[in-house]
């Protein structure tokens, strides 16, 4: 039971981060409150989405529960829409799918499969009020900071390839210590979606073509490419 608790603490803490991220870019006036914001938005998702397989380990449930895949994609909606709008065109499309998401996600946790419809209906009311009361009446911020943000998310992504090929699997096939590979490959798999999202962010900012994101999202499949792929596009600009 205490082990329980301390997940469920941990995830609405992550949450509560997440809500922060999502609330200083879309509401975020100044280009320090939104990048601030926007630095904590992959914080609370790490912290959210770890906590979740820690609870949903200790019950004994999987991702096949209908309700833990609608969270996990309203997760990862309103992370995107909320970098959507913190860093492109500050339209209200990001800030309706940010907020509507994370409230989704909160329904869909909170009523499980009971409350699937009740979630949906809830993200709704939340995407128009997100929509409604966005800032859009000010600059994105600076290429340089999101260049920053995107080197910061490339190294987290390479550092857990790394461990999950250098240690986990090693200690599984070699030495037969299964344990690491549950956690280690659920860490590197959110890492790897917030690498997605800043790819796509990379787009629709920093004028990345088809090609380049393609080259980006090939990376994210070998040991340090996504810090060489980093490299390549801080040179390229």
């Amino acid at each position: 039971m205490t082990t329980w608790l301390l997940w469920r603490t941990a995830k609405w803490i992550g949450l509560l981060a997440l809500g922060y991220g999502v609330g200083g870019t879309v509401r975020g006036v100044g280009e320090t409150r939104r990048m601030a914001a926007l630095w904590v938005l992959p914080i609370g998702v790490l912290i959210a989405f770890i906590s979740g397989f820690g609870m949903l380990e200790h019950q004994g449930l999987g991702f096949a529960e209908p309700w833990v895949l609608a969270s996990l994609i309203a997760g990862v909606t309103s992370a995107s829409g909320a970098a959507l709008h913190a860093t492109a065109d500050r339209s209200r499309l990001g800030a309706g799918l940010a907020t509507g998401a994370l409230l989704a996600a909160i329904g869909f946790m909170v009523f499980r499969d009971a409350g699937l419809w009740f979630g949906l209906g809830l993200g709704g009311l939340g995407a128009i009020a997100g929509a409604a009361l966005a800032t859009v009446d000010t600059p994105p911020p600076d290429v340089d900071a999101i260049h920053r943000w995107f080197k910061a998310i490339a190294v987290a992504e390479a550092g857990s390839l790394l461990f999950l090929f250098g240690i986990a699997m090693p200690a599984k096939y070699l030495a037969g210590h299964p344990e690491l590979i549950a956690w280690t490959g659920w860490l590197h798999g959110v890492f790897f979606m917030l690498y997605v999202g800043a790819v796509g962010v990379g787009v629709l900012r920093l004028g990345w073509g088809l090609v380049d994101a393609g080259l980006g999202l090939a990376a994210s499949m070998l040991p340090f490419g996504t810090v060489l792929f980093e490299r390549r596009m801080t040179k390229k600009a």
